[in-house]
């Protein structure tokens, strides 16, 4: 499949593609107005070209605050990401042409504890767990990996950009 090609659907205006990367934009938004004073880090995997994140820190007052790194495995992708960057003057935001294969997380496993919600996200999306802390260790870390071969991810599921997990799971249900 021609990654680069598939995004250009996303400029069809009424189309699912372009209403999910508005979506997207709103919670980056709405994240970057609540979000405590300092750096701001994002990292976006499987970004393409990096429209579901790059247009919000552009015209956003904390634009500078935001550090975000993209990743996608196609390097046209990546470069495409690159350039409405470098042109917004985000100096802090960088794509890179990169696999993201394996995936360290961490979060809190006090009371209400989340981590076997975040282990059954990654279950259902075919990773594989590699290393999980212990339930009393008083936080959760794991490390999931995709196995090689193709993307687990249907087309639909681009690009994952990880906000402030603990905010996100505590309003997991």
């Amino acid at each position: 499949m021609d990654r680069s090609a598939w995004h250009g659907r996303y400029d069809s205006a009424d189309s699912w593609m372009a209403r999910r990367p508005r979506t997207v934009r709103q919670q980056i938004g709405r994240a970057l107005d609540d979000a405590p004073a300092g750096p701001l880090k994002v990292i976006g995997l499987r970004a393409g070209d990096g429209r579901d994140l790059l247009h919000v820190p552009a015209g956003h007052p904390r634009r500078h605050d935001v550090r975000a790194r993209l990743l996608e495995l196609d390097p046209r992708n990546a470069g495409a990401a690159s350039d409405p960057a470098r042109r917004a003057h985000l100096e802090g935001v960088e794509a890179v042409k990169g696999d993201a294969s394996l995936l360290v997380w961490t979060g809190t496993s006090a009371p209400p504890d989340r981590v076997p919600l975040i282990c059954r996200w990654f279950e259902r999306e075919r990773s594989e767990l590699r290393w999980l802390s212990e339930p009393d260790a008083g936080y959760g870390v794991g490390a999931h990996r995709y196995p090689a071969g193709p993307s687990p991810h249907p087309p639909r599921c681009r690009s994952v950009v990880i906000a402030p997990i603990l905010r996100t799971l505590r309003t997991a249900r």
